[in-house]
């Protein structure tokens, strides 16, 4: 699969989406389907605690339903998560469209609790409901799209650059420098391949510059939005 070159910042992704605003973060599916709350009575509720793995093998035909928690997706033992999936989310509709080719694991990063419903139900809705299937084919795009940003940002050389372009995705989401993310430091390095050591010198640096005052749990809070831009562009620091 090709993907598009996507440029980054100032709306631009929402724009190139035909939305006014983000749907959820890059790499974070959250609140994307809350119109399938209605059909949760057809599905199997499943709970998981954190830190549980769920295994997915390619020829399930079964797709979720997220309704709290988060999971963190692995392709095959790649040590690096690949996206997360919030509540308010379908996850793995886009295989009902797609197959899947090899088995895929995820690990529960909060206790998490999940509706599965087997493909054999979204042939039903699209045969009775064609409007639902229009829904659930915007949030696949949407998905698609956010994937190439994720790659194109794990592509990109300078470890500055890319969590600096990760940040002003953020900060256009948020629509604030005092950023409350659903994604840990942590978390943030395993979706951008930054090891735990770089992300700890890098945080550091961007605090050096006084780019960031804070980073920690979850809360980032930008103090040179211009220096973080020129950083995101460039590479390096003024």
């Amino acid at each position: 699969m090709v993907f598009p070159e996507i440029p980054y910042g100032s709306c631009s992704i929402p724009n190139y989406l035909g939305l006014s605003t983000f749907p959820c973060p890059p790499g974070v599916q959250q609140n994307m389907s809350l119109f399938f709350e209605k059909y949760l009575s057809y599905g199997k509720k499943m709970s998981f605690k954190a830190g549980e793995r769920i295994y997915y093998k390619s020829n399930s035909q079964k797709f979720f339903y997220v309704t709290k928690g988060l999971l963190g997706f692995y392709f095959g033992e790649d040590e690096y998560i690949n996206n997360f999936t919030g509540s308010g989310s379908l996850h793995f509709e886009i295989y009902y469209f797609i197959p899947l080719v090899q088995n895929v694991y995820h690990i529960c990063i909060k206790d998490t609790e999940l509706y599965e419903f087997d493909f054999s139900f979204l042939k039903d809705l699209e045969n009775r409901n064609p409007q639902i299937m229009y829904d659930i084919c915007k949030g696949v795009c949407v998905k698609l799209v956010f994937l190439s940003i994720i790659i194109q940002l794990i592509n990109t050389p300078s470890l500055a650059k890319r969590l600096a372009r990760y940040l002003i995705y953020l900060h256009e989401y948020y629509g604030t420098l005092n950023i409350h993310c659903i994604l840990t430091q942590h978390l943030i390095g395993l979706l951008l391949r930054i090891s735990k050591t770089s992300m700890i010198r890098l945080v550091k640096e961007f605090r050096q510059h006084r780019i960031l005052k804070d980073f920690s749990r979850g809360n980032i809070v930008i103090d040179d939005i211009d220096h973080l831009r020129f950083v995101a562009e460039t590479g390096k620091f003024k």
